[in-house]
């Protein structure tokens, strides 16, 4: 019962990420997520970008 049973496959273990800006627009991110809708195969992308500003 301790094992992994979905049909995913099981997340792999990483460090998080380090990243220093010392000046504007050196680090940037992006993330797309997938929506689901009411509507069987219908789903929206919302699209996120993230831009590090260093004052």
């Amino acid at each position: 019962m301790n094992t992994h049973r979905a049909k995913t496959k099981e997340p792999v273990k990483r460090e998080p990420p380090t990243h220093i800006s010392t000046a504007p627009n050196q680090v940037w991110t992006l993330d797309i997520t997938w929506l689901r809708t009411m509507i069987k195969g219908e789903h929206f992308k919302l699209y996120l970008e993230l831009i590090c500003l260093v004052e």
